[in-house]
């Protein structure tokens, strides 16, 4: 047996592991992509309906601390709730399953080169090279900012009601 059909033989239950490890990137990050876009949908559904009730006097008051708020302001505190609620879900769970699936990736990455490729194109460094294009700090960054416009505009818009 030859070196290289040593080496490919020992490193082709790493290769299987890698191609599993890429679809779970790929699974979660389509739920984060779903997550995040039905979630602010209905969030901007909710602040629209809640804009669209502004200037109605209300129907039916709600007594709150002796004062009678506006329709509006409810609705916005609900489309404010939903929103946290999308991102707790978002980051404090599929962002961080993510997290584990990229270092599993990239742990398997570095083993595949430290392994040595028979050839150029057996190289395995996707995970690697995406994780130096958006580091975990700045995707982290963006994460936040995708939630903090939303959560911030409501509460403007809560204010000005």
């Amino acid at each position: 047996m030859s070196d290289n059909a040593v080496k490919s033989s020992s490193k082709e239950p790493l290769i299987q592991q890698w191609k599993t490890v890429v679809d779970a990137q790929m699974h979660f990050n389509d739920m984060i992509l779903r997550t995040r876009a039905l979630g602010i949908t209905v969030v901007i559904g909710v602040y629209g309906a809640a804009a669209a009730l502004a200037n109605r006097p209300p129907q039916v008051a709600v007594a709150i601390t002796g004062k009678l708020p506006n329709v509006s302001s409810m609705i916005i505190c609900l489309g404010l709730a939903l929103l946290v609620s999308i991102f707790l879900l978002d980051y404090c769970y599929y962002y961080k399953l993510l997290l584990g699936v990229v270092e599993r990736g990239e742990q398997l990455e570095r083993e595949l080169s430290s392994r040595g490729a028979a050839q150029p194109q057996e190289t395995f460094s996707l995970t690697l090279h995406l994780s130096t294009c958006v580091g975990r700090r700045r995707a982290r960054n963006l994460i936040f900012a995708f939630y903090v416009i939303p959560f911030v505009s409501g509460i403007i818009f809560f204010w000005a009601i």
